[in-house]
């Protein structure tokens, strides 16, 4: 909500008319590619920080233990990475 309820609104107002369209194609630009990191940060962060454990089995066949860890590393994973964006 911040794209089109803050940042456009006041890129409009503080940005002279003709480099409009100029200044919000960079600030798309820039927070699109900033933004594609969030997944394979988050994988890193997963493995590395919160011990997520890669699996070759079907998932019926992993122990309930390491599919908890799995699953509290990816929520810890995305958790740190909503919070430390904003």
């Amino acid at each position: 909500w911040c794209g089109v309820g803050v940042n456009r609104p006041i890129l409009t107002e503080v940005v002279p008319e003709f480099g409009q369209a100029r200044v919000i194609s960079w600030l798309t630009a820039i927070e699109g590619s900033v933004g594609s990191l969030g997944a394979p940060i988050t994988g890193i962060l997963a493995e590395g920080v919160f011990g997520y454990k890669a699996q070759q089995r079907q998932v019926s066949e992993i122990p309930e233990t390491v599919r908890r860890q799995n699953a509290n590393a990816l929520a810890n994973g995305m958790l740190w990475m909503t919070i430390l964006p904003w």
